[in-house]
């Protein structure tokens, strides 16, 4: 079967079967999606498919490979760049993407009685910042982003124009351009690219996995190399999904940086469940200079389990209790071991109050004696759960 180029579409990826005069069905098919499809590229070894904010990365062969890589993982863009990808450019060091920040669609879903539907709007319409982002094959990496939301990139392409290796896009009737590196190289040795004045670096967000675990952040440690006094690295912090950060400082000086939380003056911790960084790199005057570089994020936490509490008694089955023989007291005790519920333990009945715990018997000595005589001592081993 002679194929020619193939053609994405908003349910999958078909090819052309030029012989036969017809499309055919790849391995690559999708669920429907309005905006799956758009600007498709390939690069490297691989078809990349956008479907909203989400990519598809697929490599054809004798077994398909077909993965997701869009900036929708790992919880996403933050929401004021929420949007969908519209172009997919490769150049020799990023698959560059376009994002449309000018709509986000609500999400829907039906309710109603009847023989009708209504459809009730549950996450309103928003409008994001068109950004173009770069992924390298490993993370996602913000190249450029709109200074007004609602506004789309109309189109963009790589290209050598006026004999210089570019990006070029089109914004708010206006025409830009990026100088982009013409090899594969690191951007520390590169000597003739300007730098934005300043720029963030935001984690997804950390919960050990153990989202319902309750967690204590210790200590953050921040490698850095190339800083100074006018070239600097502010850290902050989120948890539990808060749009609101805390600083814990500014970072002036090589080498490793450690802050404690919630501040050193008093280094008890503080609790999360889960938890994200920010470092804001600002450099100096020269718009050449690669500086601050952040080397590691260390982050040091303990797992904090809820406190359980054990117990052991013992109980003195001498004499008669409550109208209870010692006899039937010991057959309740034997009942509780049993037992494959947990037991309520109630003691310290102290003016009025009460402490209660369910615990189970894991172990029990002094049940049984011989003889007729039921009197004696039991000695048990609770543990709440």
């Amino acid at each position: 079967m002679a194929m020619s180029p193939t053609c994405s579409t908003k349910v999958g990826l078909f090819a052309h079967d030029a012989l036969n005069n017809r499309f055919v069905e790849t391995e690559m098919t999708l669920p429907f999606h309005n905006q799956a499809g758009q600007g498709s590229g390939r690069w490297r070894d691989a078809t990349f498919i956008p479907a909203g904010l989400g990519i598809y990365r697929y490599v054809a062969g004798s077994t398909a490979v077909i993965d997701v890589v869009g900036p929708d993982r790992d919880h996403g863009i933050p929401e004021d760049k929420r949007g969908y990808v519209r172009q997919l450019i490769p150049s020799h060091n990023d698959l560059l993407a376009v994002t449309d920040g000018t709509s986000a669609p609500p999400l829907n879903m039906f309710s109603g009685m009847g023989t009708g539907n209504q459809e009730s709007e549950v996450i309103a319409q928003g409008i994001g910042t068109s950004a173009i982002l770069g992924w390298n094959g490993i993370g996602w990496e913000t190249k450029w982003l709109g200074s007004a939301a609602a506004k789309a990139v109309t189109y963009a392409i790589v290209s050598n124009a006026y004999n210089t290796y570019r990006l070029w896009w089109a914004w708010n009737q206006r025409i830009y351009f990026m100088q982009l590196p013409s090899d594969v190289v690191n951007p520390k040795q590169q000597s003739n690219f300007d730098y934005a004045t300043s720029g963030e670096m935001e984690t997804p967000w950390f919960n050990a996995d153990q989202e319902d675990t309750n967690k204590l952040a210790v200590g953050v440690r921040i490698d850095v190399e190339d800083s100074s006094s006018t070239e600097t690295v502010v850290v902050d912090y989120a948890t539990n999904y808060s749009t609101t950060y805390t600083t814990l400082g500014t970072i002036s000086s090589d080498g490793t940086t450690e802050y404690l939380f919630p501040n050193s003056t008093t280094p008890t911790g503080t609790a999360f469940r889960s938890i994200r960084f920010r470092v804001t790199l600002a450099r100096g005057s020269s718009s050449l200079k690669v500086s601050p570089n952040v080397l590691s994020i260390t982050f040091i936490y303990r797992k904090k389990l809820p406190a359980k509490w054990g117990h052991q008694v013992e109980v003195n089955l001498s004499e008669d209790y409550k109208a209870n023989s010692p006899k039937e007291m010991r057959a309740s005790l034997l009942a509780a071991v049993e037992s494959e519920s947990l037991v309520e333990l109630t003691f310290r009945e102290d003016g009025g109050g009460t402490r209660n715990f369910y615990v189970d018997v894991v172990s029990a000595s002094g049940l049984e004696h011989t003889g007729y005589d039921e009197r004696g001592t039991s000695r048990l081993v609770l543990v709440e759960l």
